[in-house]
């Protein structure tokens, strides 16, 4: 296993767990299944002093059915009075490029480190809207691009892998049983993986619910 990686079995709330690590001032997170677990409980207690921005985003409408940032917005944004945030972005690339260089500021010519990014894991090891076997996992130099998901709705767009492991702390949050054989494969090295590009030659920590730890044997 990567020895820069720490994984951190769920020994207390994994909300409480989380939310303790939150650190400001800008945050970058996921959408999907976990983080709508996560944000509520987020929301519920006391938040640093962060500007929240999206990791990847489906191409769709905020009204729209998959748009990972409307529930941000409704989950996250709006119970904890941040729902000033919630209209710095639209789904393209130029636009969360152009969010972050406004934000985290860099050197000309260099991937600005934003502060904290937080990532989750498909089934297929995906990570952020970088997906296996994708022409996006060769390039280290975009800020941000659009992919192509192999599930609907297929364009988003993504912090690309050299903005992900340029990220000034890096937190992936696995949970649930079923993805535990392919988050064992990450820890192994497996590199055909996009999580395991991201982590690889760097510090990171993984958060794993019971069920995921149990069954990965954490």
């Amino acid at each position: 296993m990567n020895p820069g990686i720490s994984v951190h079995p769920d020994s207390k709330s994994l909300g409480e767990a989380t939310r303790d690590r939150l650190l400001g001032p800008v945050v970058a997170v996921s959408g999907g299944s976990t983080y709508e677990a996560l944000f509520p409980l987020w929301a519920a207690g006391r938040l640093p002093a962060t500007m929240f921005i999206p990791v990847d985003e489906r191409r769709v409408g905020l009204s729209e059915p998959g748009s990972n940032w409307a529930v941000a917005i409704r989950l996250l944004l709006d119970p904890a009075g941040l729902s000033r945030q919630a209209l710095h972005w639209s789904p393209t690339a130029v636009h969360l490029e152009n969010l972050v260089r406004g934000l985290v500021p860099a050197e000309d010519g260099r991937i600005p480190s934003i502060p904290q990014v937080w990532l989750g894991m498909g089934d297929d090891g995906h990570t952020a809207s970088l997906f296996p076997g994708g022409a996006e996992l060769q390039d280290t130099r975009s800020l941000a691009l659009e992919t192509t998901a192999p599930k609907a709705p297929h364009p988003r767009a993504t912090l690309g892998l050299g903005a992900l492991r340029n990220a000034g702390d890096l937190v992936v949050v696995v949970t649930g049983s079923g993805k535990a054989p392919v988050l064992r494969r990450v820890l192994d090295g497996d590199r055909s993986l996009p999580l395991t590009l991201v982590l690889e030659g760097r510090e990171s920590t993984i958060f794993v619910d019971e069920a995921c730890a149990r069954a990965a044997g954490l």
